[in-house]
């Protein structure tokens, strides 16, 4: 709670020191064995920089690895000390499931990869194509197709929403790369956020453009935006009708517009949790923050979705 308070200045400097090399190797051994005992929370995880290749292990045997050069990306710290349970991993197993079985997948709001990566060792004849408008993270997720050798993922420095064309992207200010952009503005405090423009473009379009048949699957995490994503696919959901992974947060409107949404499209709800993925009958953000993802699946492919699962 304390270290929320620092300014992003302080935090930089902290970050510097937990990062600088000599001290890193210490703080991974270290850290390590405090993970080993269960002694390491998720949210420490997440902020102790861990300057590694981190190996992400997935079920039958298979594996990627992630670049953490410099210590910066959450997703690969928290893999780093907790192994493949560090982040979603329910979601994950989901969505590498699902992954086996589609042809085109799309990423929106890849951050480093961690959803495309999955996919792309899940079923390397997939197409996957996948969206990150901030540069660094970005740049790190290409770093991470070039050592995987992956042939098969196609990664834009893209925006998607409900229009094309240049947009304003709001960028909180920390020392790790910001999982939390938004061309929404979110954030309260516009000390510690930063702006800068980038290009947006819509679902619908890029299908177009590109000449892709169809969806079979798409994971979406764009921090409140989820609406206009949502209204530049229309055309894509109503003709491939795929399955939708998406983060929904405890605020009432978004619970609301998912609501409408199932209901106007005829999808089905189901929850992620420890417990497995349950068919809820209201959309509800967990408050808890520990299960965020919901899998919207069309009516007519319940059958098959609990098939896959069960597979």
């Amino acid at each position: 709670m304390m270290l929320t308070r620092l300014s992003p200045e302080l935090k930089e400097i902290i970050f510097l020191v937990l990062a600088f090399k000599p001290i890193n190797l210490i703080l991974m051994f270290i850290g390590r064995l405090l993970a080993s005992l269960g002694l390491m929370g998720k949210v420490t995880s997440e902020c102790l920089p861990a300057r590694a290749m981190v190996k992400v292990k997935l079920s039958g045997g298979r594996f990627f690895v992630m670049e953490n050069r410099e210590g910066r990306d959450l997703v690969a710290n928290s893999l780093f000390w907790l192994g493949a349970d560090g982040y979603e991993s329910e979601s994950i197993r989901v969505w590498s499931r699902l992954a086996e079985e589609a042809k085109y997948i799309f990423d929106i709001g890849a951050y480093t990869g961690i959803y495309s990566l999955t996919a792309a060792v899940s079923n390397p004849e997939a197409a996957l194509y996948a969206f990150e408008p901030i540069l660094k993270q970005y740049r790190c997720f290409q770093r991470n197709i070039e050592i995987n050798h992956f042939k098969n993922v196609y990664a834009f420095p893209k925006a998607v929403s409900d229009s094309q064309g240049i947009i304003l992207l709001y960028v909180p200010r920390q020392s790790l790369f910001a999982t939390t952009p938004s061309i929404e503005n979110i954030f309260d405090d516009g000390k510690n956020m930063t702006t800068t423009e980038v290009d947006c473009v819509t679902l619908d379009q890029f299908i177009d453009d590109q000449r892709i048949p169809k969806i079979d699957l798409v994971k979406v995490d764009v921090e409140l935006a989820e609406a206009k994503v949502m209204k530049g696919m229309k055309k894509t959901i109503h003709q491939s009708r795929p399955f939708i992974l998406m983060e929904v947060l405890p605020i009432q409107t978004t619970e609301a517009f998912f609501e409408e949404f199932c209901s106007q499209t005829e999808y089905t709800p189901f929850w992620i949790t420890s417990r497995g993925v349950e068919n809820v009958g209201k959309i509800r953000g967990d408050t808890s923050n520990r299960f965020r993802n919901y899998l919207f699946v069309p009516r007519e492919k319940v059958e098959l979705l609990n098939k896959l699962l069960n597979k």
